[in-house]
């Protein structure tokens, strides 16, 4: 039975003055909640809200409810739901000033009350709101699967609303309600329901771009009363949201959530794109310089790293689908993994040209899609897209996208420097080489222009890690230079397809070797210095890397003699990490590598008798060999 309005009921002067009152304590709970108080009583206005709608509730009591209604059943159900609605405000609190166990008795009390009838859109709001606020209590004690009920009933109540009732979604309603979706995505993201979780932060995002900023909408950064996020908020959620359909390769879907991203903060924060750098330039570079910081203090520290955040959506986006021609085109379409994978199933249920999400009130115009060629169909994809296709299909178009990355990548480095975003700086450069080495897959017919790109993808590796402490930041330390010594072996193994002669792969060898070499020598605390008994690598990942790292380590060690040195010492250098490998094999029983193994065993067996051979032939190099007369005796 619906609470009736106050219009409706009898003349009841109890009930008339338990009304009052309770206005006067709920605006009064308002006035405190809204205070600021000081750090060493962060909670003092809300305990004496708390006081006050606890000093209101006692006078509620079932005998005292029963004392003003009388018979009257309406005046009991009226005086009930206010009871209700003072428990809800009382959780909330609770829950504000981490008492979580306090907030979950009010918050159940009010849930019982309200749930069990149709109220009116007071005390809806107040169920709704009390199942959101339940869901947080036990998300915050790391339980989502008890959060998860709470909120879906939350939903339920919001859905069950009679959509013909144009005074049946109030504002505080709807406000609650976006709550509630934004809540229950990041459950269903907790649980491992990725794809609902994005659908519901999507869901989240565009009622926040339909709804007024007093009706829970965008408001500005200076803060609107009722606004449930700010333009910078939006904007840094919906790059995220980007992120997630990129990687699905729902490309139509991540341009869209970059595009909106970008509009919403651009359209708040004026000064950002004269204070960016400029991404409107077409020229073909193939290298991204560090970028300009000019202008940049035209906005505060956190719009920046939203800009740049921004940005990075659009990088990622485009390096992805670069990253899905490589692979795409490498397997000639087998792959199942990885991003070629991941875009030859969007592309086959049509997902990688539809929008899972959308935003129509910012008119975005995204455009039309242009049909795919038949060279990316080749490959698996039937791929529409801007003028490149969502993947590209040959080199010009793979320059397109690069470029289209690259862009976006400069202007991200001119917020994040390495001097104060170390992570950050590191994560863009790293992103930044893959962009190389994927560009650099298309250009491999043209030897200089694929030398040319891995070495800028090398170069900027080596200029960030030999910068950065080995103790402070291990794990880029490592990656960085990993990285390195993979855009130098790519160098080594183009000219040995090649056939290029030995002496010319020297120094792609060298540089490869130097950086293997400094990645293992991160793990010489774990594995020990005895390379016939190693110790066991912890992690399991970094486990199975590093053997490879000593694999291929072996492989272009004996690839650099030259002008530095002699076959024979390259070969001795190869010969340690040749033993390495099988003994740390058999050793930790390494699943996964027994090939490469039996293949260290094979050169271990060879390489000992040529070095000797080859040390022979150095020591007699020198000699004349007519001024020896081979029948002398010695």
């Amino acid at each position: 039975m619906a609470t009736a309005p106050p219009g409706s009921l009898p003349m009841n002067l109890g009930f008339i003055e338990v009304a009052v009152k309770f206005a006067e304590v709920m605006q009064e709970c308002d006035r405190l909640c809204a205070v600021k108080d000081p750090t060493e009583e962060p909670f003092k206005s809300k305990y004496a809200a708390e006081r006050a709608l606890k000093s209101l509730a006692s006078t509620l009591t079932d005998d005292r409810v029963a004392e003003i209604a009388g018979p009257d059943e309406p005046i009991v159900e009226a005086l009930l739901d206010l009871r209700a609605r003072l428990a809800h405000r009382r959780g909330v609190i609770a829950v504000e000033t981490e008492d979580p166990a306090k907030a979950e008795g009010l918050l159940e009390d009010a849930v019982t009350w309200l749930g069990a009838r149709a109220g009116a859109p007071e005390c809806v709001h107040a169920l709704i709101d009390s199942c959101n606020h339940l869901g947080i209590v036990w998300t915050n004690r790391s339980d989502p699967e008890k959060a998860m009920p709470h909120l879906e009933r939350a939903m339920r109540v919001y859905e069950d609303l009679d959509p013909k009732d144009p005074d049946a979604k109030t504002p505080a309603i709807e406000r609650a309600f976006t709550n509630t979706v934004f809540y229950l995505a990041q459950v269903y993201g907790y649980v491992g329901r990725d794809e609902e979780a994005a659908k519901l932060c999507g869901a989240c995002l565009r009622r926040q771009c339909e709804a007024v900023p007093t009706a829970g909408g965008i408001g500005s950064r200076g803060g609107v009363k009722g606004a449930s996020v700010s333009p910078e908020e939006w904007a840094q959620n919906a790059a995220q949201l980007a992120g997630f359909y990129a990687a699905r390769a729902c490309w139509a879907t991540a341009r869209h959530c970059a595009a909106a991203a970008e509009k919403v903060f651009a359209d708040a924060n004026p000064g950002w794109k004269s204070s960016e750098v400029d991404t409107s330039s077409s020229e073909v570079e193939g290298s991204i310089p560090t970028g300009s910081g000019h202008g940049v203090g035209a906005l505060d520290d956190d719009a920046l790293n939203v800009g740049a955040n921004v940005h990075l959506a659009w990088a990622k986006l485009h390096l992805r689908r670069l990253t899905a021609a490589t692979e795409l085109f490498a397997t000639r379409g087998a792959t199942e993994t990885g991003a070629g994978g991941e875009a030859k199933r969007a592309a086959s249920t049509g997902d990688d040209n539809a929008l899972i999400v959308s935003f129509p009130t910012l008119r975005l115009g995204d455009g039309g899609a242009t049909s795919a060629t038949e060279a990316a169909k080749t490959v698996g994809i039937v791929s529409q897209g801007p003028g490149e296709g969502w993947v590209p299909r040959d080199l010009a178009t793979a320059r397109a996208v690069f470029n289209q990355a690259a862009r976006r990548f400069r202007a991200a480095l001119a917020r994040y420097k390495l001097d104060g975003f170390v992570t950050e700086h590191c994560d863009v450069v790293l992103d930044v080489a893959r962009l190389h080495k994927h560009l650099a897959f298309f250009e491999e017919s043209n030897p200089r222009r694929y030398n040319s790109l891995q070495r800028r993808r090398a170069e900027r590796c080596e200029r960030v890690a030999a910068e950065l402490s080995r103790d402070k930041y291990p794990g880029l330390y490592k990656t960085l230079w990993f990285e390195y010594a993979e855009a130098h072996r790519a160098i080594l193994e183009g000219k040995i397809r090649r056939g290029r002669p030995p002496l010319s792969l020297g120094d792609a060898a060298r540089c490869a070797t130097r950086g293997y070499t400094a990645y293992v020598d991160t793990f010489e605390d774990q594995v020990g210095s005895d390379r016939l008994n190693p110790r066991r690598i912890i992690d399991s990942d970094e486990e199975k890397t590093y053997v490879t790292a000593r694999f291929i380590r072996a492989r272009t060690a004996s690839k650099q003699h030259g002008q530095f040195g002699s076959e024979a010492d390259a070969l001795g250098v190869a010969l340690i990490d040749y033993e390495f490998v099988p003994a740390y094999v058999k050793a930790h029983g390494l699943v996964g590598m027994e090939q490469e193994s039996d293949l260290c065993e094979q050169m271990c067996a060879l390489l000992p008798t040529k070095i000797v051979h080859l040390r022979s032939m150095e020591k007699n190099a020198g000699k004349d060999p007519l001024a020896v007369d081979p029948l002398a005796v010695q």
